[in-house]
């Protein structure tokens, strides 16, 4: 009897824009294992990659040689882009060498990616900011807010996020005081928290680099910031 060939694995390229220990995407990543091994009969190997541009800027079309000849010998089935910045290098940077390689994408903020000029072969689901019914929740729970002080970095995403809170705070409530926390050293902010009057409402933004440059995950510092702020969070 002929001994059965094994039978080939499908490729996964999970490419990450976001850190990936951050919480969030931690979570997503493990999901996305367990969902894609229990639905597909044959063998499944995952590749990582992390793109890391908070720290290695302006090395975008060295990265895409890169990874053109690391893979250059492997046949890549998907790719799965983890965040925006994610999507738009794989779409932008990686489409020469791998035209027709189907993208998925996650975590990914919508008003930050043109949707109309994405490949057909790229398909996903946007995580949109959600500020508004943040604010609207907060409001419920302190109803004697007067201000709304809002946290942002100073990266790329950060900005997003803090025009993005500007935007629900703006049109939901255009009577609160807004105060504005960007770009402060991390021990400054928690300095600046500490002061902050009772009826105020803290929306953490995005948190990704303070004003000497350190880089966060901010997920993992909501719990410091929680406990140093005199208002809610």
């Amino acid at each position: 009897m002929r001994a059965q060939l094994a039978p080939e694995p499908v490729r996964i390229l999970l490419l990450f824009g976001l850190p990936p220990e951050a919480p969030s995407v931690a979570i997503f990543t493990q999901q996305l294992r367990h969902t894609v091994r229990n639905e597909i009969a044959v063998p499944v190997e995952f590749y990582e990659e992390f793109l890391d541009f908070d720290r290695f800027s302006g090395r975008t079309p060295q990265l895409a040689i890169y990874f053109s000849d690391k893979y250059r010998s492997i046949r890549i089935d998907a790719i799965v882009a983890v965040g925006s910045v994610a999507l738009r290098f794989a779409t932008e940077r990686l489409r020469s060498s791998w035209p027709r390689i189907p993208v998925i994408f996650a975590l990914t903020i919508d008003n930050i990616i043109n949707v109309d000029g994405l490949p057909p072969n790229v398909t996903g689901r946007f995580s949109p900011f959600s500020f508004g019914s943040i604010l609207a929740m907060a409001r419920g729970l302190q109803p004697d807010a007067r201000r709304v002080v809002i946290i942002g970095g100073l990266s790329a995403i950060d900005s997003f996020a803090v025009s993005s809170a500007l935007h629900a705070v703006t049109e939901q409530a255009p009577e609160l005081d807004i105060t504005l926390l960007r770009g402060l050293p991390f021990d400054s902010l928690l300095g600046e928290l500490r002061r902050l009057p009772r009826q105020s409402i803290v929306l953490l933004a995005n948190f990704r680099r303070d004003g000497r440059g350190q880089l966060f995950i901010p997920g993992e510092i909501v719990s410091t910031i929680s406990r140093e702020s005199s208002a809610p969070l």
